[in-house]
């Protein structure tokens, strides 16, 4: 064909910047003071085509990267909300209060299997696996002993 282009000038190039930016043809012409046929032809073209794909496929691997980053880093924060909060329950856990205790240690239980404490509540819910479970047992049992022998010696005095 005639009209096939042979290599990309500095003007098709820029036409395929704008098409990459999402411009139509009629946009990219108006841009460019150009016929929007003219663009279309250039647009069409083998080469034009092939530059379109490889910088689309450019595009959208640092889009991909991108996602994956915000996806790492909300995972992360999201991980350091849930240890914070475990971190509060088993503070509440050796709390002066038995009500309190009790309160947390149903909180601990109620995440661990999943159950929501407020069936109406959007707020999401933190599961806890069993090995968690297990170290919390043995914080608590732990707690408690220091507890009992802090009020034993409180009682010989």
């Amino acid at each position: 064909m005639a009209h096939e282009l042979q290599r990309l000038q500095r003007q098709h190039l820029q036409i395929i910047d704008l098409c990459v930016a999402g411009l139509d043809n009629h946009a990219i012409a108006a841009q460019l003071d150009r016929n929007a046929v003219s663009i279309g032809l250039i647009l069409n073209s083998p080469l034009a085509q092939s530059e379109l794909a490889r910088r689309r496929e450019k595009l959208e691997s640092h889009i991909d990267a991108d996602i994956s980053n915000s996806v790492t880093r909300a995972r992360t924060l999201i991980d350091n909300a849930a240890f914070k909060a475990a971190e509060k329950q088993i503070e509440l856990l050796t709390d002066e209060s038995p009500r309190i205790q009790h309160v947390a240690a149903k909180d601990i239980l109620d995440r661990a299997m999943g159950r929501s404490q407020d069936r109406e509540s959007k707020a999401p819910t933190i599961v806890i696996d069993a090995e968690t479970i297990n170290l919390l047992q043995v914080a608590n049992i732990e707690s408690q002993k220091t507890v009992k022998v802090v009020i034993a010696e409180d009682a010989k005095e």
